[in-house]
């Protein structure tokens, strides 16, 4: 959607960053895979128009669908239609929510969108019958710490809720954890990175289960080449 708004195409896109991540495990052994993200903030058919694409123009690189932007303003209940066909393609599907709103929009997510893995959930501590909701239906948690720090949802670290959350589901449901700051988010100091780091890789367990890219969307394969580097 914002590649289209500076004048790209669906293909030229998508080939140009699929030629990066083949040059880049050629020289580096680096393996990439992408979701194509719907923008909430850009109205339902916007969304629905983008998967429709995606399902039209099947890429190789291209593993699932997301959708992103205003969870506040935006709820899931306006995009139903768009990720009830996607559910019936069997399409892999991601959804932001429980960063900026709490466990209700967490729960509606779930119920109406079909999600196998939530960007952020972490709100979803607020709620302890939604955290094993989350844990029954085997969802994953795309956390990112660096990120709900920057934007104020937490104050630091170590008031952040991701290791309460994995304790409440005895690590029974694999996590995602990113400690890197989106690139449109300024970088947090040195000293903060390092606070987090001693907070979070005390759980080896954890982080070794998310470096095996449990949730990712990708085909099976390639879990058992990436955890084969490691």
């Amino acid at each position: 959607t914002h590649a289209k708004a500076k004048g790209m195409t669906y293909h030229s896109f998508l080939d140009s960053v699929h030629q990066a991540s083949l040059d880049a495990e050629r020289d580096f052994g680096i393996v990439s895979r992408y979701l194509m993200n719907g923008i909430r903030h850009l109205g339902a058919e916007s969304v629905q128009g983008t998967a429709e694409e995606v399902l039209s123009n099947p890429h190789p690189a291209l593993v699932g669908f997301g959708l992103a932007g205003d969870e506040l303003h935006f709820p899931p209940h306006l995009f139903t239609k768009t990720f009830d066909m996607l559910k019936q393609e069997s399409y892999p599907i991601t959804v932001h929510a429980g960063e900026w709103d709490g466990p209700e929009n967490i729960r509606n997510a779930i119920h109406l969108l079909h999600p196998t893995r939530l960007g952020h959930g972490v709100r979803s501590i607020e709620d302890l019958d939604l955290v094993k909701e989350i844990i029954d239906k085997d969802i994953v948690l795309e956390t990112c710490p660096t990120s709900n720090i920057a934007t104020k949802i937490y104050e630091n670290y170590e008031m952040h809720p991701v290791k309460k959350v994995v304790w409440i589901g005895e690590i029974s449901n694999p996590m995602q954890i990113l400690l890197i700051p989106p690139p449109i988010i300024k970088p947090i100091e040195n000293e903060d990175l390092k606070t987090g780091l001693r907070i979070f890789l005390v759980f080896s367990s954890i982080i070794a289960t998310c470096v095996k890219i449990f949730g990712a969307c990708i085909p099976i394969a390639t879990p058992q080449h990436i955890d084969n580097k490691i």
